[in-house]
């Protein structure tokens, strides 16, 4: 009779992509492997087990910090199993402060485009003959409010 030959591949990650995000920017590791099914995921940072938190989402091969702070940089593990073998690999979280990189023409920028919302802002207000009770720096998505304070007098 016919044979059937199965073949059962050991687990073996393929890619993991270190990450450079912005502080408070959202960041994603993403964990490509490759083996038969079913492949596990396990993320660690050091010895830790990287656990679900109010800002940390899991899903299958990744794992997403929605507001990435200082204390986040560092060395992550991704262990990937299945029945047949283990593998696992490192990336590193380096979090760039953007307070002090901006530069003069990112901050010209920010503040041009923060003016342009302000003034569509007051147009819209002015055209509707509502008052608004909110700070335009919410409005206008400020990061840093202080910086702009030169406009809010």
């Amino acid at each position: 009779g016919p044979y059937e030959l199965i073949v059962n591949v050991p687990a073996r990650i393929l890619s993991l992509p270190p990450a450079e995000p912005r502080l408070v920017d959202p960041v994603t590791l993403t964990c490509s492997a490759h083996g038969t099914y079913p492949l596990t995921f396990i993320w660690r940072r050091g010895s830790t087990m990287v656990k679900l938190a109010a800002d940390v989402f899991m899903s299958h091969n990744s794992f997403d910090i929605a507001n990435i702070a200082l204390s986040d940089a560092g060395t992550y593990t991704c262990i990937v199993k299945n029945r047949f073998g283990a593998a696992s690999a490192n990336t590193i979280i380096t979090v760039t402060d953007v307070s002090e990189t901006l530069s003069f023409e990112a901050v010209a920028d920010q503040l041009s485009q923060v003016v342009a919302c302000m003034v569509e802002v007051e147009l819209t207000i002015a055209s509707s003959l509502m008052t608004i009770d909110y700070p335009f720096e919410k409005i206008c998505a400020v990061r840093n409010a202080s910086d702009f304070s030169l406009y809010f007098e």
